[in-house]
C-alpha cells in the first residue's frame, strides 16, 4: 500500500482491491473509488504509482500497471449518498448481548440519480479477523439496500449486532454504504468484554 498525504487525510492505493481510497482523518470516514477499467487478463488493474495533483489536492493521479494507462480520482465530484453514525463506541458483554445502531443515509440532491447509482447496499466488516469478517457475531440491517430515488431527506436503517461468544477484545467495526462505484465507511470502536 502506497500513500500520499492531503490537507485532512491521506490517499492510498488498494493494489489488489482495484480501488483508490481516501481516509479523512478529521471525520474518520473512508471513501473508496472503484477503478472501472477491466483488463483483458483479469479483474484487477493493479493501481501503483500515486501522486497528488500539485495544483489540486482533491485529485489523485495513478498508474494502471497492467493496462498501460494513467487515471485520476477527483474528490471534489459529489457522491450521490452519504453515511453517518452518532454512535462511536459499542460494548457487548455476555453471550446473546445485543446492540442496536442507527445509521443515517442521506441523498445528495446535487447529484443526478441514475439507474447505475440509485441503489445503495449496506455492509459490515471488522478487525476481528484478517478477512474483515465478524467472529461469533451476527450483524443484521433492518434493510440492507436503499433506493436513493425514494429518499427525500434521510433514512435510518438499524444495524443489530448480536454476540455469540465473540472473543474478548477491542476492535474496529466498519459500516459501509456502496453504490458499486464508490464505497463510504464509518468506523466504530467495538469492545467485547
Amino acid at each position: 500500500m502506497k500513500q500520499s498525504t492531503d490537507d485532512q487525510g491521506f490517499w492510498f492505493n488498494e493494489h489488489t482491491g482495484n480501488r483508490i481510497g481516501f481516509f479523512d482523518t478529521v471525520t474518520m470516514v473512508l471513501t473508496e473509488y472503484e477503478i472501472p477499467t477491466r483488463p483483458s487478463d483479469g479483474y484487477i488493474v493493479y493501481p501503483l504509482g500515486i501522486a497528488i495533483d500539485p495544483a489540486d489536492s482533491k485529485k489523485l493521479w495513478f498508474s494502471e500497471w497492467n493496462t498501460d494507462k494513467i487515471a485520476v480520482v477527483d474528490r471534489s465530484i459529489p457522491i450521490p449518498f452519504d453515511i453517518h453514525s452518532d454512535v462511536k463506541k459499542v460494548r457487548l458483554s455476555s453471550y446473546n448481548d445485543t446492540a442496536k445502531i442507527n445509521i443515517e443515509i442521506t441523498r445528495n440532491d446535487s447529484v443526478d440519480i441514475t439507474p447505475t447509482n440509485k441503489i445503495v447496499s449496506l455492509r459490515v466488516s471488522s478487525s476481528m479477523e484478517p478477512a474483515a469478517g465478524l467472529v461469533n457475531m451476527t450483524a443484521i440491517f433492518s434493510t440492507d439496500t436503499i433506493d436513493l430515488t425514494e429518499i427525500r431527506e434521510e433514512t435510518t436503517p438499524q444495524l443489530t449486532l448480536q454476540n455469540h461468544y465473540a472473543p474478548p477484545g477491542n476492535y474496529n467495526l466498519a459500516i459501509s454504504a456502496t453504490d458499486g462505484s464508490v464505497t463510504k465507511s464509518v468506523f466504530l470502536n467495538l469492545v467485547i468484554e
